[in-house]
């Protein structure tokens, strides 16, 4: 491939996809992000004491404001990525994963909302196609 080739449909799929899923995270830790110490008081048990659910409130809203962020720099890095930089592409890729396994333990151990739960599904096929080997080739011409 010369490097004046068109941009392989492969990419930009891949690079939609990552974007959908940033905006979805997002939107996930956005909403994470502001819940009210309230609504988390009338979801927990009466046994549950109110500093506990200021403590839990506080890491809720964190894991929100860090997908949001990390949402951002997976849009910044996808976006170099497209434009054919083999670095940023590994970025994206790392970025990607550490995403997924981030998103993924904060579901387990603190809960996060189900939009950033079903962002990972985009964020993942949209790295799988990244890593494909055809679209390599394209980067390693550049």
């Amino acid at each position: 491939m010369a490097a004046n080739d068109p941009r392989p449909r492969g990419v930009n799929t891949a690079f939609w996809l990552l974007v959908v899923g940033a905006v979805m995270l997002m939107l996930g830790g956005l909403m994470a992000a502001t819940v009210s110490v309230d609504a988390l008081r009338q979801a927990a048990p009466a046994t549950v004491s109110d500093e506990a659910v200021r403590d839990y409130a506080r890491l809720y809203r964190g894991a929100g404001i860090l997908f949001c962020v990390a949402a951002a720099a997976l849009i910044a890095f996808a976006v170099r990525a497209r434009a054919r930089d083999p670095r940023s592409r590994r970025a994206t890729v790392a970025l990607a994963l550490a995403i997924v396994v981030v998103v993924a333990l904060a579901a387990v151990f603190a809960g996060t909302h189900i939009l950033a739960l079903l962002s990972l599904l985009p964020i993942i096929v949209g790295t799988l196609m990244l890593g494909r080997p055809a679209l390599l080739g394209w980067y390693a011409d550049a």
